[in-house]
């Protein structure tokens, strides 16, 4: 139910980023010379699949979510579900 309803919010317009994302994704790019977006990010979510569910946050669930960017590229975004999904980080799953 829960990465569900995070696409059908997604799909709506009802998410945002976390500053985070930029800083992670400058990071990735730069390290790895791609070019990856925060479209790219959204895409992978809406393409993914649900790997974990961390329930040890004080400030809720978080969702792992791992699916291919726009560059085929694998990804694994963190987010929660508020009013909206807020989008908390993204990282390469194997680094």
């Amino acid at each position: 139910m829960s990465l569900e309803l995070i696409k059908k919010k997604m799909r709506a317009g009802e998410f945002y980023h976390r500053t985070h994302i930029y800083d992670k994704l400058y990071e990735i790019n730069s390290k790895f010379r791609l070019k990856l977006t925060p479209i790219d990010v959204e895409f992978s979510i809406l393409n993914g699949e649900l790997v974990e569910i961390l329930d040890n946050d004080e400030r809720g669930r978080r969702y792992v979510i791992e699916g291919y960017a726009t560059e085929d590229t694998l990804l694994e975004t963190v987010c929660r579900i508020e009013d909206e999904v807020v989008i908390i980080t993204v990282y390469l799953p194997d680094f």
